[in-house]
């Protein structure tokens, strides 16, 4: 067991690391994902190449050959080309590391022309650019083309180089540049007139999606902030030949241009595309935005949370699963544990009385511990037919492994008591066995089942009244044993139905041993937790806590007025007034009707009055709210034997207050002095202290006697403890 704990620690942490692997492994996989929504530029973000600059409002100000219109903004730098060019100043991931292909990617962006003319011109207008190299637009050939009149589109696996243009067309024109071009006309899906929208001075919005699973590239075009339905570019392009893995982005211009805002993201998971970041979620109708309103839309822009709470809810999911991980490996951990302490070495108490059996034997006898060979479950584990070599037919007890620590309580418990018990009316232990984590034990195998079966099966054949007093007599016997005919006293805790099997012959065998406690005779009970039945539980043992031969007196009494009844202790489907037997019982013996309380199966003629009689009235003894007033049970098979006859019953059900000092194995009995549970007849008048109250009915008196406890004495013998 020393072993066992670090082990499992081990185990644990090794399962933390690999959660946490895991989740690095997902973070690598999204290294690819990148986002960011600007609503202000800054030098920090971007990088103004030529002919561009940071204006006063924290806009992008590109103007090929112009000036800065107040003195506070720096002079832009110059190129000869003409060429307006800002990039954001980070690269991003445009091919998947892993799997070698184009990423999905989404941008959005606000822009106006200032020509300083009545009308645009062809070509008038701005490029979205994706380049290897920031300084694209003078270091490439033909780099200064990715804007003109003539295309929308611009790419090329030569120079790595795609351009989605937005701007005036010249239909009249036809200049080619080695690369992949389309221009408006050609691929235009909408109804909207693209000229109409690029006009001077007015606020234009672009959407350019990519879906790297289907290759479709879709640009949108919109006077306001509400996304267009229709794609005014929509073709197909094979990327993947055209983006290295980091490439820069940015805008190039041959005009006097200004981005107000700008978002991008893009997402390798699965190559899914993402959702724009400036999708309005506001109504779908169309509404014009002036500049000043730009950039307050996109303070509430949703994507960039969804992006967040997708994250995060990846994230969570993983540590759940984690979490979920590490407590069933802590179970396993407890139970492989438990296997370990039980294979440890031998149980303490288990080497000595019957013999031990070799695991293969039972398994062997059992086919294996076959559900054919299941004879039922108890609370510590599962019961099963077996055949041992030889033909001899045998019951084993399996103790379930998570039941370990209660299960070998219970193992050790059975083997050192009724292993060495020898009477025959008791379940005799063959044997048991403790080999590979396992608790086994092997008891002589009853083919009639158990008593409750016998009287509350399913088939519920009549049960004649002899058998039924046999198993009362022999029931009795056995307790007696238990409790003075050996050399400890035995509290078996448990007397119920169904811990009494019949063998061939119907003979009682009590037996599940797996609550029995062994004390010195002469010695009080050790205090315990309530354990045993409903219906069969003593009603002083919820106020002491502790079992004594006196509790099980009780339980025999349920039992003894089960057997002559026929029906269960506690019946909840039954009037009030019947649902607890030993109260039912009692009720019908006040009003003189004792005998009607015999199982109705039973017809008269067919049994003996007087045993009869003699049962129930004995059941209520035992049954007697006061334990002193119990009898033992030698007592009681002297009583069931006639050898005695029996004593006379309280008229009804005496009352009685437990208080939990008072000790019920004082050999003294209850006294005037120590007045703590007591049961008095008629005669005793009401203490006036009132620490105990206990009356009954003035019908109660020692002197009166019922003409069916005929004997040769009305009074209980004298109790033997010889063994």
């Amino acid at each position: 067991m020393s072993q066992a704990l670090p082990r499992c620690r081990a185990l644990v942490c090794a399962l933390v690391l690999l959660g946490g692997l895991a989740v690095a492994v997902s973070a690598v996989d999204g290294a690819c994902d990148t986002s960011f929504g600007l609503t202000s530029f800054s030098y920090n973000n971007i990088h103004f190449i030529s002919h561009s600059w940071l204006d006063a409002d924290s806009h992008i100000r590109m103007a090929p050959g112009g000036r800065p219109p107040n003195a506070s903004e720096v002079a832009p730098p110059q190129n000869a080309l003409g060429q307006a060019q800002a990039m954001h100043k980070e690269t991003v991931t445009l091919v998947d590391p892993q799997s070698k292909i184009a990423v999905s990617f989404s941008t959005s962006f606000a822009f106006t022309m200032t020509t300083g003319r009545k009308s645009t011109s062809a070509g008038d207008g701005i490029a979205f650019i994706v380049v290897p190299v920031e300084e694209a637009v003078e270091t490439i050939p033909g780099g200064h083309e990715v804007t003109g009149p003539n295309y929308d589109v611009i790419s090329s696996a030569q120079w790595n180089l795609l351009a989605v243009q937005l701007h005036k067309l010249d239909t009249k024109s036809d200049l080619q540049l080695g690369g992949d071009r389309t221009n408006f006309s050609g691929s235009s899906t909408a109804s909207t007139n693209v000229d109409d929208l690029l006009t001077d001075g007015a606020v234009a919005v672009a959407w350019i999606d990519f879906d790297a699973r289907t290759s479709q590239l879709q640009v949108r075009v919109s006077n306001t902030t509400t996304r267009p339905v229709a794609p005014v570019v929509d073709r197909k392009l094979d990327l993947a030949g055209v983006f290295l893995e980091k490439m820069f982005i940015g805008f190039s211009t041959p005009v006097w241009v200004t981005v107000h805002w700008w978002n991008f993201t893009s997402s390798c998971l699965g190559s899914q595309l993402p959702k724009d970041i400036s999708t309005s979620t506001q109504s779908s109708s169309t509404t014009f935005f002036p500049f000043t309103m730009l950039n307050d839309t996109k303070a509430d822009d949703p994507s960039g949370k969804e992006l967040i709470i997708l994250v995060a809810s990846v994230l969570a999911g993983a540590l759940l699963l984690l979490l979920l991980l590490c407590y069933v490996l802590v179970k396993i951990c407890r139970i492989v544990k438990a296997r370990r302490r039980l294979v440890r070495g031998p149980v303490h108490g288990a080497d000595q009385g019957p013999r031990i059996f070799a695991y293969k034997d039972l398994s062997l006898a059992t086919q294996g511990f076959n559900s054919n060979a299941l004879l039922g479950r108890g609370g510590f584990g599962s019961v099963y037919k077996g055949t041992l070599e030889g033909g001899t037919p045998v019951a084993v007890k399996r103790i379930e492994p998570n039941n370990a620590k209660n299960g070998e309580r219970q193992f050790i418990a059975e083997v050192a008591s009724i292993g060495r018990l020898r009477h025959r009316n008791l379940v005799q232990l063959q044997g048991w066995c403790h080999e590979k984590g396992e608790l086994l034990l092997v008891y002589d195998f009853m083919p009639n089942g158990s008593l409750d079966r016998l009287l509350f099966g399913k088939q519920r054949a009549v049960f004649p009244w002899e058998s039924r007093f046999n198993i009362v007599q022999g029931v009795a016997s056995a307790l007696a044993y238990l409790h003075v005919g050996w050399e400890k006293q035995v509290v078996h805790r448990d007397v119920k139905a169904s811990n009494v099997l019949l063998d061939h012959n119907y003979q009682p065998r009590l037996g599940d041993f797996g609550l029995a406690r062994m004390v010195d005779h002469n010695k009080a009970p050790l205090s315990t937790t309530v354990a045993g039945t409903y219906g069969y539980l003593a009603p002083e043992i919820a106020y002491t806590g502790k079992a004594t031969d006196k509790t099980d007196v009780f339980s025999f009494g349920a039992l003894a007025l089960e057997v002559a009844c026929g029906r269960r202790p506690i019946e909840r489907k039954l009037p009030p007034d019947e649902i607890n037997l030993v109260d039912w019982v009692w009720g019908l013996h006040s009003k003189g009707e004792l005998l009607n309380a015999v199982d109705s199966r039973l017809q008269r003629g067919t049994f003996d009055t007087i045993q009869v009689a003699t049962v129930l009235s004995v059941g209520l003894l035992c049954s007697h709210p006061d334990p002193t007033t119990r009898p033992h049970m030698r007592q009681v098979v002297q009583i069931l034997r006639g050898d005695f006859g029996c004593p006379p019953v309280p008229a009804t059900k005496p009352i009685v207050i437990h208080q939990p000092q008072q000790s019920l194995h004082d050999p003294r009995g209850p006294s005037l002095t120590n007045n703590k549970s007591r049961v008095a007849d008629s005669s005793s008048s009401l203490l006036n202290s009132g620490r105990s109250v206990s009356t009954t009915d003035s019908s109660t008196s020692t002197s009166s006697q019922s003409p069916l406890h005929q004997g040769p004495s009305s009074h209980l013998p004298t109790q033997d403890n010889s063994r």
